[in-house]
């Protein structure tokens, strides 16, 4: 099990300096549990992106008070000069890896739309949590509000993706921060499925999205790594689904 690095200690400026430096470069640990959970959008993230990544399943508790608020997911990234960057709290790993690896947009106005269809999918994240921990004798019950609630959502979401050409992305022709994570709500819905429901209907614009993150192949070869279908297996069993 790979030690828990030592973060650099410099000015905010050489630390920023650092974190500028080509990333093809870098190398990045992501510590977390062998889970989905908070840590498979970084995952996805940096996959996609192709970079250097090890993933590491962290000694828990032992290095709890090491991290910077005492919870996971935890990442390092050690750039080409040597600098060790420590990063915490799974949405803003999620940033910066977003703007390390062009996943924000073309413009500051991209870049604040990409931020809010982030808000609103991880909003929908988080309410499924209620049905991810609820008993599992009141599980159908919770997740039968989530997706009524979901359908309301999705209208809105299909609305912004006709407005971008129903070509498979948030914005522009690529793809973004927002539909590697949309692609994970998705995901998440199918897997962690109550017994006797099904997984609800998608319209296309949804539907064009995540085929176009699947169709990639860096992601397609990570969504079929022993690795990626080890914490999936995990995520169930964790979760008793």
């Amino acid at each position: 099990m790979a030690s828990y690095p030592i973060a650099t200690k410099a000015s905010s400026a050489v630390l920023a300096q650092a974190a500028s430096l080509n990333s093809a470069d870098s190398k990045f640990q992501i510590f977390y549990f062998g889970l989905q959970a908070r840590a498979e959008i970084p995952r996805l993230m940096l996959a996609y992106a192709g970079a250097n990544v090890e993933h590491v399943s962290a000694d828990w508790p032992a290095m709890k008070e090491k991290t910077r608020f005492g919870c996971l997911p935890v990442m390092f990234e050690t750039t080409s000069n040597g600098t060790v960057l420590e990063f915490a709290e799974s949405v803003a790993i999620e940033r910066y890896i977003a703007k390390k690896f062009n996943l924000m947009g073309e413009n500051v106005w991209e870049e604040q739309l990409m931020n809010e269809f982030v808000s609103s999918i991880d909003f929908q994240l988080t309410n499924y949590v209620k049905v991810m921990f609820a008993p599992i004798e009141s599980r159908h019950k919770e997740a039968e509000t989530f997706h009524q609630n979901f359908a309301k959502w999705v209208v809105f979401i299909e609305r912004h993706l006709a407005e971008n050409g129903n070509n498979g992305h948030f914005i522009g022709n690529k793809i973004s921060w927002a539909d590697l994570k949309l692609s994970v709500l998705v995901g998440r819905l199918s897997l962690l499925l109550p017994s006797g429901m099904e997984v609800p209907k998608l319209p296309e614009g949804l539907v064009k999205v995540v085929e176009k993150v699947k169709a990639d192949p860096k992601v397609a070869a990570w969504l079929a790594s022993e690795e990626y279908q080890k914490y999936d297996a995990n995520t169930k069993g964790f979760f008793k689904f």
